[in-house]
């Protein structure tokens, strides 16, 4: 059994920042392990995109 945690909500060190008034925790289980699942399809979507890692807070946004 795998679990993956993660954060959202505080951009930085500022805990309080009055801005960013809510942190929130997501969790997901799963019974494979998904970074293995996972790592072919992210290696190809790197090489497409040109970059070494995939990160949330750089991938922008527009609305477009």
């Amino acid at each position: 059994m795998y679990f993956y945690v993660d954060e959202s909500g505080n951009t930085g060190l500022e805990l309080f920042d009055p801005n960013q008034p809510t942190l929130y925790y997501g969790v997901l289980r799963s019974h494979k392990n998904l970074d293995v699942v996972a790592a072919p399809f992210l290696a190809e979507l790197r090489r497409e995109l040109g970059v070494d890692r995939i990160h949330a807070n750089e991938l922008g946004w527009s609305a477009a």
